[in-house]
């Protein structure tokens, strides 16, 4: 037993200096090994908060933060992009977009062998344009007084531009309309003068705003010639317009008053007639020609009118109705049994807005071309008298009227 706890002493001894060796080669107290390479921490790439920008055509910048490296510097190839640097931002400018193409470049980031691109990218300056022809910007759109036969003129512009499009009208008869991101359309009301008219809308994408001249022509296109708004200045009389318009000229104010309601009817029926032949009015119109009182007249032609409405109102001296195919030519007795030249006159002025009853532009007649859609409302000579003779209609028929008289006058002395 003795010989076996000596054993195992001397192994517990020789256990403890492998020990103890190994614990002084790990402290580096036995012979010094060569030292180890140190290793040093490097990034793997450069963290940036955005790999785009984008800019109007204005003047602008933006500011990027870049990570994961202590030294960095930032550069750009373009001329337009200008970046600079402080600390981890790096702002990045550009110049104002003189063109009309979209620009790209970019700025790069370095850090050793590094390197981080950021594209930058630049839209136009605001290109406004028709549709389908985007090549060719446009500063102004010309309109027709109407669109195709009686509707407003009107006209989609586009917009290629970078920001939130707006549009303004400068004008009352302009109104516009967007219609969606990139486009927008022009309404003009009919043009309701004799000459060319200008206005204009503003477009505007936040930053920048553009001008763009809206022309308008006149009322009716070139192309329609038979129409003299303001009358014919001169007139090529026949032997029965002549005779028919002496039958009530030559009578004094006595005499005309004296020949009774039915008499002045007839004379004034046969000057229509032949006042329907000279004006040249087709025969495919029914002409109802009747002479009494307003009370008479709105009784016999009532349906003429919505229910509870005039057809001949206090003012009136006479009244020209359209229905279907027949037309109502209306004198008031009442106010013309005592005044020859003045029934004459109006007669005539009636007479001419049959024929514009009867002239066939657009679809529809040459009057529901001027009133209906063009002057919106036909304005009541009660309501503004001044509105009343202005328009269109009213100065072609007194125009037309009192050239006609006149020359009938002299030419019957």
């Amino acid at each position: 037993m003795k010989k076996n706890n000596k054993f195992t002493l001397r192994r517990m001894i020789a256990t403890l200096g492998m020990v103890l060796m190994l614990s002084l080669s790990l402290t580096g107290m036995t012979q010094p090994a060569k030292a180890l390479p140190s290793v040093v921490s490097a990034a793997a790439s450069i963290g940036v908060s955005k790999t785009s920008v984008t800019f109007g055509n204005y003047s602008a910048s933006t500011t990027v933060t870049v990570n994961d490296v202590s030294t960095y510097k930032a550069t750009s190839p373009y001329s337009w992009i200008h970046p600079t640097q402080s600390g981890k931002t790096v702002t990045i400018r550009v110049d104002a977009q003189p063109y009309d193409a979209v620009r790209t470049g970019y700025v790069v980031i370095t850090s050793g062998s590094l390197e981080r691109r950021i594209t930058v990218t630049q839209y136009p300056a605001m290109k406004i344009y028709i549709s389908g022809d985007y090549k060719n910007q446009i500063v102004s759109v010309t309109l027709m007084g109407v669109k195709n036969k009686v509707d407003p003129a009107d006209a989609r512009i586009y917009v290629d531009t970078y920001g939130v499009l707006s549009v303004k009208s400068n004008n009352p008869w302009i109104s516009v309309k967007l219609n969606g991101g990139n486009y927008f359309t022009i309404t003009a009301q009919p043009n309701t003068t004799l000459s060319e008219r200008r206005g204009s809308v503003t477009v505007s994408n936040g930053f920048v705003s553009r001008s763009v001249t809206v022309i308008q022509k006149p009322l009716v296109p070139e192309s329609v010639t038979s129409y003299p708004y303001l009358g014919p200045t001169s007139f090529t009389l026949n032997d029965g317009l002549k005779n028919a318009f002496k039958n009530i000229y030559q009578k004094d104010k006595f005499l005309w008053l004296h020949l009774g309601t039915k008499t002045q009817k007839s004379l004034l029926s046969s000057l229509g007639q032949k006042m329907r032949d000279y004006l040249g009015i087709s025969y495919s119109y029914t002409i109802t020609f009747d002479y009494a009182s307003a009370e008479e007249l709105n009784q016999a032609y009532s349906f003429l009118v919505k229910k509870g409405e005039k057809v001949v109102i206090d003012g009136d001296l006479g009244v020209t109705y359209l229905k279907g195919k027949n037309i109502y030519v209306l004198l008031v007795a009442s106010k013309l049994h005592d005044k020859p030249y003045e029934a004459i006159d109006t007669l005539f002025h009636e007479y001419r807005h049959a024929w514009q009853y009867s002239i066939q532009k657009y679809g529809g007649t040459m009057i529901q071309y001027l009133i209906q859609y063009n002057n919106e409302n036909y304005k009541d000579p009660e309501d503004c008298a001044d509105c009343y003779r202005a328009q269109f209609v009213e100065k072609d028929a007194s125009s037309y009227a009192a050239g006609l008289f006149l020359t009938l006058r002299e030419a019957t002395k």
